[in-house]
């Protein structure tokens, strides 16, 4: 049987989670997009493209400026001890 460090695998399911929250997926971002296309308020579509533009700013400033380094060490770390086996 094997042994997992379960504190690696809270650790990495949490900062999946957390992760999700910083990436729109394509489908919500073309339905935005399509949604400023459409719309016919001027403060709708301005209030569509923030949300775009936020998006892609948090987008960039997580994943970009210093987020996902540690789901690549979680993994690793997974993976090794899934080798040690």
């Amino acid at each position: 049987m094997r042994e997992l460090n379960v504190d690696v695998i809270t650790n990495t399911v949490e900062n999946l989670c957390i992760e999700s929250n910083y990436f729109l997926p394509r489908d919500v971002k073309k339905a935005l997009e399509d949604a400023v296309l459409k719309e016919e308020s001027p403060v709708g579509r301005e209030t569509l493209l923030d949300v775009l533009d936020l998006t892609t700013v948090l987008f960039h400033q997580h994943f970009v400026f210093g987020g996902a380094e540690w789901a690549q060490e979680d993994i690793r770390i997974m993976a090794f001890q899934l080798e040690g086996e």
